[in-house]
């Protein structure tokens, strides 16, 4: 595209939601926190290609836009309680437009993670994404002068998701963000976002693109869950 029009902050908007449930009680912080780590991705699990950058801290900025929102109050209420849970991120791994990231987030009971989950797949939650989704890259938009003389218009859509059996149940949403410039052509970014409960762990998987969704996401799941399977046994 030539500027950068979908920030980062944009990406935690999706990610951020692995933070919902109940704080963890019994467990040991400690011994969770091994576990979450133990489910990351690795550079190991990607080609030479691919580079790995520090995520961006950016929660504080879809905080301040999703408080605005009366669909994200929900949601805003969820990450308060749970920033209590024992958690790991990931590197951002990268090459070219690609990116891929999770974050796996621990629970006392597997009762938690369920409920978890099922708030994840309440409607609000795709209403509260698509209104963030709009207000952030408008904002990124408005800031970059670069970008403003180029844009003509925007598109955002976002939905569930179908994709295969992983762990012991999955929730997946798929953004796309269309941008129309000036000179008439128009480009697409995909943001795709699966939960994977295993146990009483969710492990969260991002995957952007641009022109068409990430291929090959199952191999990097089916690893990361593999090794916090065998972590919570």
């Amino acid at each position: 595209m030539g500027v950068r029009l979908v920030p980062k902050t944009v990406i935690v908007a999706v990610s951020a939601l692995a933070l919902l449930g109940t704080a963890t009680a019994g467990a040991s912080v400690a011994d969770d926190t091994s576990i979450a780590r133990a489910g990351l991705l690795t550079a190991e699990d990607f080609t030479a290609d691919w580079q790995s950058q520090k995520p961006d801290p950016s929660d504080n900025d879809v905080e301040r836009i999703a408080e605005g929102v009366s669909t994200c109050r929900g949601y805003l209420a969820l990450r308060t309680a749970a920033h209590k849970n024992p958690r790991a991120k990931s590197q951002d791994f990268v090459r070219g437009d690609d990116q891929v990231s999770n974050t796996v987030n621990m629970f006392s009971t597997t009762a938690g993670a369920t409920d978890a989950l099922a708030e994840v797949r309440k409607p609000a939650v795709t209403r509260c994404l698509r209104t963030v989704f709009d207000k952030a890259i408008r904002e990124n938009i408005a800031d970059d002068p670069a970008a403003r003389k180029q844009v003509a218009g925007l598109d955002i859509r976002v939905g569930r998701l179908d994709v295969p059996a992983a762990g012991d149940e999955v929730v997946a949403f798929e953004v796309v963000v269309s941008v129309r410039t000036k000179s008439g052509a128009t480009s697409d970014v995909y943001l795709d976002q699966e939960f994977v409960r295993v146990g009483r762990a969710i492990d969260s998987f991002n995957f952007q693109a641009e022109e068409h969704a990430l291929a090959d996401t199952a191999g990097y799941i089916e690893t990361s869950v593999g090794r916090l399977r065998a972590a919570l046994a």
